[in-house]
Parts: structure tokens; C-alpha cells; sequence
């Protein structure tokens, strides 16, 4: 069970990096096509760098946030209500 969340945290934020690299890639075009879409790259090439650092971040953290959990419950069960799983309610309402 806590495998499966954070394979899907790891998964998710390089969904996000796939799409932040689409986005940027996007934004290149955008930029090579005229005074109009210059205006659209910027924006898109802004929101497309900040997609990415989010998702290598998440991508990057996830190993660690596992291991953490797993010694909490296995070690220290008793912190998992006060600690785990009030972040893991906090990242599931953002989603939903």
C-alpha cells in the first residue's frame, strides 16, 4: 500500500516533467512564429519550467519519503497518525 502511493507520486511527477518538456518544447515554436506567439512562449515557456522543477522535485523525493514511512511504521508506528498521514491527506485533497 505505501509502495503503490509513492510509485504513483514518482510516476506522477514525471508525468509532470514529460509535459513541462512538451510545454516547453511548445513554447520554442511559439517563439519562432511571429510577434504574437512571442508573446504566448513566454508565458508558456515560464509555467512549462516551473511544471518541471515541481515534477523532478516530487520525482527526486519520493525514494526517501518512502523510506521514511516505511521506518515509521515499522519502527515507530505510532507517529504515522501524526505525522504520514496527515501529508498524505493534504497531497490527496490538491489532487481531487
Amino acid at each position: 500500500m505505501i509502495e503503490t502511493y509513492f510509485k504513483a507520486e514518482r510516476t506522477g511527477g514525471l508525468l509532470f516533467v514529460i509535459v513541462g518538456i512538451v510545454a516547453l518544447a511548445l513554447a520554442v515554436w511559439c517563439w519562432q512564429h511571429g510577434s504574437f506567439w512571442r508573446g504566448a512562449a513566454w508565458s508558456l515557456a515560464m509555467m512549462a519550467l516551473i511544471q518541471i522543477s515541481v515534477g523532478v522535485t516530487y520525482w527526486w523525493r519520493s525514494p526517501n519519503d518512502l523510506q521514511h514511512v516505511q521506518h515509521i511504521v515499522t519502527k515507530e508506528h505510532k507517529r504515522i497518525f501524526g505525522e504520514e498521514l496527515p501529508r498524505m491527506r493534504a497531497v490527496l485533497k490538491r489532487c481531487h
